[in-house]
């Protein structure tokens, strides 16, 4: 059997999560207990939602896993007493390559028998994620993926590979650049906006 081992700033992306959750947190009551609420304090509360959805889905894949060759069980902070899942419930896996603040890393998706992927493996987590792919038995589907799929993936963590045309990798990395510039142009613009709103609502 393998465990999975997390690299030493994992604890940093834990509390990092829940220090941001706790502080927002206290905005959010803070919203709540005034007696008039007006346009900018909903986007406001709007924007504390959507940081905890952030949050969640990034703390629910920083999982303790333990393989074997016919299952794979993982605990996590949103799954404190753990969930099995059985191997030959999967038809194989496929990597996709991330790009995060610290630099590129895998991902391995286990992909299920209605051809979708349903569990993620990020690469960022784990000082043993090669050795912990290679243990999950399963054969390597290999996709080229449009701009639209991968950031579908990217952000649900859901994609049916049967419907993938294989598009060349090089119309998709330049799709890919297009897209991850546009969604970068579109955080900084909102992130303005907010710091804007917060200043102003502080003050």
């Amino acid at each position: 059997m393998i465990k999975s081992k997390f690299k030493r700033d994992v604890l940093f992306y834990i509390s990092g999560m829940i220090f941001v959750i706790f502080v927002f947190t206290l905005f959010f009551r803070k919203i709540l207990n005034k007696d008039i609420i007006n346009i900018e304090h909903v986007y406001i509360l709007l924007f504390i939602i959507s940081l905890y959805i952030l949050c969640l889905n990034f703390l629910k894949y920083i999982r303790i896993i333990k393989l074997d060759k016919k299952f794979l069980t993982y605990y996590s902070l949103l799954c404190p007493f753990g969930k099995t899942i059985f191997l030959d419930e999967y038809i194989g896996k496929i990597t996709i390559q991330e790009t995060g603040s610290s630099g590129s890393y895998e991902v391995v998706y286990l992909v299920n028998k209605q051809n979708k992927t349903a569990f993620k493996i990020m690469g960022l987590h784990y000082k043993n994620f090669d050795e912990m792919k290679k243990a999950i038995a399963l054969p390597e589907i290999k996709k080229h993926l449009s701009a639209k799929e991968y950031f579908q993936l990217l952000f649900t963590g859901v994609l049916d590979l049967s419907k993938v045309q294989n598009k060349k990798s090089s119309e998709f990395s330049i799709n890919k650049f297009l897209g991850i510039f546009i969604t970068i142009a579109l955080i900084v613009f909102l992130i303005g906006m907010l710091i804007k709103v917060f200043t102003k609502f502080m003050s």
